[in-house]
């Protein structure tokens, strides 16, 4: 019987995930296939990577797992070139044997339909303008809310700056659509007979206004991307603070629970939810770091009072408390909040 129960303790842990030689073996050759691709093939193997992450998941996980993949790119000296209406294709593709391009499928308000729609109308004629864009695509696929996250993204730049794009779009669209309209019907086209003829841009102009911030156009990255692409408005404060933290985000799942710990990042959401005993308010802030990894922190009613006005969206602040395994994913309990001072990029 001692020796049952001792070979049982033994056992029991295993069952938390264990897995036989064959399924290990399995693992070890893919392990060893996959570092050998990256070692020398690692253009080839990050853009099958985003790929493959576009592909798989959905929501914050799959905004996750491309802004760690963008970074590991960074870390490797590969560029990632944003979308671009003459030059991205479905999904991310290998430009000049040494870049990244990102693919359309990865940008938020364009889907199937629509990208196979201006592939099909590209073809070998890039597009040289947003009205011969417009033109060309189908306005019933294409509609405004996606030209419109095409431009936000940068993927319309050659033809001018985002704000001017912006402002002049929708009276372009209502202009060709009214245009195809008078087509469909027989009316002379107010470019005579060949309506798809690209010189009918001369027919549009629109006036060049100040163009947004490069903070704004982050913005527009993490709005429309889900991640910052090109930079991050917050890099030099994150820096600063990885100095004074004790745990990055990633080392948090090594440690036991009840270690004491000091965490920062970007406040992604504040979500403020009241007690059932004492009808108080509490809050649960969920973090993100440069790579684009995020915890949640739970901040209780006494230290809620304390530190509420500085749970503000998109701002950086540094954490104390203690480390807890919520369904075995790290969550940290707060005892302190501190506000860092934002360091622009």
């Amino acid at each position: 019987e001692t020796k049952a129960i001792e070979f049982f303790k033994l056992i029991a842990p295993f069952a938390g995930y264990g897995f036989n030689k064959a399924h290990a073996a399995c693992y070890a050759i893919i392990a060893f296939r996959t570092a050998y691709l990256k070692a020398n093939f690692p253009v080839e193997f990050m853009t099958a990577l985003l790929t493959a992450e576009s592909r798989g998941t959905t929501g914050p996980a799959k905004n996750e797992k491309i802004s760690q993949a963008v970074l590991e790119c960074s870390r490797l000296g590969l560029e990632i070139l944003p979308p671009d209406v003459n030059k991205s294709d479905k999904d991310f593709t290998i430009e000049d044997q040494i870049k990244v391009r990102f693919g359309f499928s990865a940008v938020k308000n364009v889907g199937e339909a629509i990208i196979e729609n201006v592939l099909a109308t590209r073809g070998d004629k890039p597009f040289t303008s947003i009205q011969d864009f417009c033109m060309r695509v189908n306005l019933s696929t294409v509609n405004k809310k996606t030209i419109e996250s095409l431009i936000k993204t940068g993927a319309m730049d050659q033809f001018g700056n985002r704000a001017s794009l912006l402002v002049a779009f929708p009276e372009i669209v209502a202009k060709i659509n009214q245009i195809k309209k008078q087509s469909s019907e027989g009316q002379e086209s107010l470019f005579g007979e060949d309506d798809t003829d690209s010189s009918s841009d001369t027919s549009f102009s629109f006036a060049e206004i100040d163009d947004f911030t490069p903070e704004e156009k982050l913005n527009f990255e993490k709005e429309f991307l889900g991640f910052y692409l090109t930079s991050h408005p917050h890099m030099k404060t994150l820096a600063h603070i990885s100095t004074i933290v004790t745990h990055t985000f990633e080392a948090l799942d090594e440690e036991q629970e009840g270690t004491r710990v000091k965490i920062g990042g970007i406040v992604e959401n504040a979500k403020k939810i009241l007690t059932k005993k004492s009808n108080s308010e509490m809050a649960f802030v969920t973090l993100m770091d440069e790579t684009g990894a995020n915890i949640e922190c739970v901040i209780f009613p006494k230290i809620f009072t304390q530190y509420k006005d500085f749970l503000i969206k998109d701002t950086v602040i540094l954490v104390d408390g203690k480390l807890d395994n919520k369904n075995d994913k790290p969550v940290i309990l707060v005892d302190t909040v501190t506000p860092v001072e934002h360091q622009k990029a």
